[in-house]
């Protein structure tokens, strides 16, 4: 395991493996929100999107 995390290919894929992990764990989570609460369930990710226009914006 050492050896193979000096590795690009290998780091690489642990990125690209994390970046899917955290669509796949979006998807869920906001078909679940979006099934019990509608459109009141963008609220929360809006508002992240909208602090970080902020802060890209600064």
């Amino acid at each position: 395991m050492r050896e193979s995390m000096q590795q690009a290919s290998f780091r690489r894929l642990l990125l690209l493996s994390g970046i899917w992990g955290c669509y796949l764990v979006g998807a869920i989570c906001g078909s679940a929100l979006e099934q019990r609460m509608a459109l009141t369930a963008l609220v929360f990710p809006l508002c992240v999107l909208a602090v970080l226009i902020v802060i890209d914006v600064f």
